[in-house]
């Protein structure tokens, strides 16, 4: 009985330490289009828009770093991704329009931090960032079968079918070189949740990208997921 419950507690705390290790990769390739963007600003004197991005930024980064807490609501999430695509509209302007449609029922419900921020920048750098016009963005969250259901959406550039089904399959992956961003989502949420959650990716080439997080649907009360 001690080996057992030893073994067990040693195997909590690598799924904890993973949890965290997970939630320390931070994409700086955001922080460094950022970060030229205010320098272009500056040499611009565009001081109200140095001043709403470098604010924003300060937010990000205080959210994302200062906070300990593993789990937000989906009221914090959401106001946490209006930070960042503040940013992202100052940077592309036009050619980005953003779309939510959270459904307010859903916005005391907690999920694990920084999840959604990546599906989201992942659509902007490689479904929009390319397109040639205005790119659109859409994030839905809903509550569906005792579920919390998320989309990101982009009309994009879109991919062929075998190249959905191989990301789809890498991020399923323990360990890959590439989508690492990806992976860390749905690694965490199956962490927490179990197999029956995570991402999905569907897409067709030209017309766009959807990806789709689920989750079991948990208050207040019951935030830490029995692992």
């Amino acid at each position: 009985k001690s080996l057992i419950h030893s073994i067990t507690e040693k195997q909590e705390r690598l799924k904890q330490a993973e949890i965290k290790a997970l939630q320390a990769q931070i994409n700086p390739h955001f922080l460094y289009n950022t970060l030229d963007t205010i320098k272009w600003l500056a040499k611009l004197k565009w001081y109200e828009e140095l001043k709403v991005i470098v604010t924003e930024l300060g937010k990000l980064l205080r959210n994302s770093i200062s906070s300990n807490k593993e789990f937000i609501t989906v009221r914090e999430c959401m106001e946490f991704i209006n930070n960042y695509l503040k940013i992202q509209k100052i940077r592309y302007g036009d050619r980005l329009r953003i779309t939510f449609n959270i459904n307010p029922v859903i916005l005391d419900y907690h999920i694990p931090k920084l999840l959604l921020q990546p599906i989201v920048e992942n659509a902007i750098i490689h479904g929009l960032e390319n397109k040639i016009g205005v790119g659109n963005l859409e994030i839905n969250g809903r509550q569906e079968d005792g579920e919390l259901v998320f989309e990101v959406i982009d009309d994009g550039l879109g991919m062929e079918p075998g190249k959905v089904a191989l990301l789809n399959a890498k991020i399923n992956w323990s360990s890959t070189s590439d989508c690492i961003g990806l992976q860390n989502v749905n690694r965490r949420i199956q962490l927490y949740y179990g197999p029956d959650y995570g991402l999905h990716l569907e897409s067709q080439p030209g017309k766009g990208t959807k990806a789709t997080l689920r989750f079991p649907l948990l208050c207040k009360e019951e935030v830490m997921p029995h692992l």
